[in-house]
């Protein structure tokens, strides 16, 4: 009787699920590559807005601004606790 299969159990895969998955990916990104291309402008530019925008604002105001949010939602000691774990 070998034993090595139960000292390894994941050597061996009776279903090969991580090549279907990959088949499927390859055969995605070969048929529909220019709708991902479309879906990607938009994304791209809604996140380089936010970045330049939270980029603009300086540290010790943003620091402010979500303990305020803390207080606001959690009570004083998590607003003042989320201010000095940002800081």
């Amino acid at each position: 009787m070998d034993f090595s299969i139960l000292l390894d159990p994941f050597q061996g895969t009776l279903i090969p699920v991580g090549d279907w998955a990959q088949t499927f990916i390859d055969w995605l990104v070969a048929n529909f590559r220019y709708i991902f291309q479309f879906l990607k402008e938009p994304v791209d530019l809604v996140l380089s807005l936010l970045e330049v925008g939270l980029r603009s604002i300086p540290p010790m105001v943003t620091i402010v601004l979500v303990g305020l949010l803390g207080w606001q939602v959690a009570g004083a000691r998590i607003g003042a606790l989320v201010a000095v774990c940002l800081f």
